[in-house]
């Protein structure tokens, strides 16, 4: 890896640690025994530069907005979604510190996806659970006590 190569998936590892939200999501499918499970990496900014220069680094994505919230003094917001075969091609090349384990989990959630398609169907739905209740732990905000 040449050395722009190395500052840029450095810049990549801080943007996605920053401002990026690893999930994983499941909706209730009829046509289709148990869930349907979606893995998600999105980065969300009010600046598009920052934001094509990740895609531009990552070589696809889908970069969307600009989008307006309610209040007229706010910045639009864009946001950055990478698709599950980027993310199985990226994700296993970063190191992210406070987004590590949602990295990690992600990982394991995109291996047992792909053994999902067109067989074998819901055979890993229980691991998928596990991971599901892991992510909504790692994301419930910690209540601080200052005054201990």
């Amino acid at each position: 890896m040449s050395k722009v190569a190395r500052r840029d998936l450095g810049w990549l590892e801080g943007l996605i640690d920053g401002e990026g939200c690893l999930s994983l999501y499941k909706t209730k499918r009829e046509t289709i025994r148990g869930f349907q499970w979606y893995s998600s990496v999105v980065i969300n900014n009010t600046d598009r530069r920052l934001l094509e220069h990740a895609q531009k680094i990552i070589g696809g994505g889908h970069l969307n907005g600009p989008y307006r919230n309610g209040n007229p003094n706010w910045k639009p917001i864009y946001m950055f979604r990478i698709g599950p075969n980027l993310q199985r091609k990226w994700l296993p090349r970063l190191h992210l510190i406070t987004k590590e384990q949602h990295r990690l989990l992600l990982i394991e959630t995109l291996s047992l996806l792909s053994e999902h398609i067109g067989r074998n169907h819901g055979v890993h739905d229980s691991r998928l659970e596990q991971i599901f209740l892991e992510f909504r732990k790692l994301n419930r905000w910690q209540r601080r006590d200052d005054s201990r």
